[in-house]
């Protein structure tokens, strides 16, 4: 059983059952062993590490076994190694030849892979947060239609008599039915957010995308950080020191493309059996050292530094604009936390007013203290309110999951 099955294996038994709901740790925890955003990224890593392997491998001396057998019908024109029985091994001998420099780009090659495969697990983790608390925000606002449809359905009762005895203008049965027309349109469009999410976090996490997903709602609200805070921890990133490997390999690259123009040595030597025919063969070794100098390239060697020059400046590049799109993000992501919180915060403290003010329009209009409007206003203002305050807590805790990922901080480290 390979390490990938073993982890899958105990996080499935370490999971909690399926009729249990998921908390947001059971969620990363399952994404990070089923997502295949981040699976591509592992193998990728997985790429990296083997062709650093691979160039490290060729520094070695190179190790093979060779053999001849020749026979002429004039023996005289035969060579006196002919005939062979040999074990052969060839070194690259000097330190600046392509073959080291080409094993550093590959070791800088695989680092960028690595903190690349990290970043795209965090982009894995950063998208179920969103899954997560878009759904959460979906069924409260769906239990918050719920419950307003309640009230509305007490209104069109008390005007529905009134109609009939002609008490009541049409005007007010229509208000009403109208109101409620609109409230079901909107509680539709919340159920077909809830399925589209829902099925897309069931995909993420390995799960039956038409099952029902039970989620636990966080209860804590994780404090802000400061801008200072905020743009000391970009530089921990892993997509941003990605990139300034990418930026150091681009420059050993440069290096081994212009040392290509000097002199190739090579070690090499033989040891078994030679003879100009095959009974004559003796016992023995040999030693050689070959130079290599390129004289006339045509230009070729010039052209690769270019473009290695080329790469390195990308990667510089990228690498500020990633960094300046990060800082730019994550204060907007910030402010935009400290603003959701407060609101939040504001309309939890006028709900139980605006609750008990909707509830008293309606008594009045079935005195007939008050108008239609002003009753299904204190309802539509009651609705409003509540979906508000659901939309701002969730879009805070949001926000703090964008300043974790653009942060480099791990999960749980931003208190959910």
């Amino acid at each position: 059983m390979n390490k990938t099955a073993a982890a899958l294996g105990l996080a499935l038994l370490a999971a909690p059952a399926l009729g249990e709901p998921l908390t947001l740790a059971d969620c990363l925890s399952r994404a990070e062993d089923s997502s295949v955003q981040y699976s591509q990224a592992r193998l990728q890593s997985e790429q990296a590490a083997q062709a650093a392997r691979e160039a490290r491998a060729l520094l070695l001396p190179q190790v093979t076994a060779q053999g001849t057998y020749d026979k002429s019908d004039d023996q005289a024109t035969q060579l006196p190694d002919a005939n062979k029985a040999v074990v052969h091994a060839d070194q690259p001998l000097t330190p600046f030849s392509g073959e080291w420099t080409a094993a550093r780009q590959r070791v800088l090659e695989r680092t960028a892979a690595e903190r690349e495969q990290l970043q795209a697990l965090r982009d894995v983790q950063r998208r179920v947060r969103q899954l997560y608390f878009g759904i959460l925000q979906a069924r409260a606002a769906i239990a918050s239609s719920d419950e307003v449809r309640g009230q509305l359905e007490k209104l069109l009762n008390a005007v529905l008599p009134r109609y009939t005895m002609g008490r009541a203008p049409s005007f007010d049965v229509v208000k009403v039915r109208a109101a409620l027309s609109d409230l079901e349109k909107a509680r539709a469009d919340q159920q077909a957010r809830l399925v589209g999410q829902s099925a897309e976090l069931a995909q993420t996490l390995a799960l039956d995308a038409t099952a029902p997903l039970e989620l636990s709602a966080p209860t804590s609200e994780p404090p802000v950080p400061g801008d200072e805070q905020v743009v000391a921890s970009l530089l921990a990133n892993p997509g941003l020191q990605a990139l300034t490997d990418r930026a150091r390999a681009a420059r050993v690259a440069i290096q081994a493309a212009r040392w290509s123009r000097l002199p190739q040595l090579v070690g090499s030597a033989e040891y078994g059996w030679t003879g100009q025919t095959a009974p004559e063969a003796t016992l023995g070794w040999d030693l050689a050292l070959s130079v290599r100098l390129p004289l006339i390239d045509w230009g070729a060697v010039s052209a690769r530094v270019r473009q290695r020059r080329s790469a390195e400046g990308l990667a510089k590049a990228g690498y500020e604009v990633e960094r300046q799109t990060l800082v730019s993000q994550a204060l907007e992501s910030r402010v935009r936390a400290e603003n959701d919180l407060a609101t939040a915060h504001r309309l939890r403290r006028l709900l139980p007013d605006t609750k008990q003010a909707a509830a008293a329009e309606v008594d009045r209009y079935r005195r007939g203290a008050a108008t239609i409007l002003e009753a299904t206003e204190g309802i539509n203002l009651w609705l409003g309110m509540s979906l508000d305050e659901r939309a701002a807590y969730y879009s805070y805790l949001s926000d703090l999951a964008d300043l974790s990922w653009a942060g480099g901080r791990a999960p749980g480290d931003d208190g959910l």
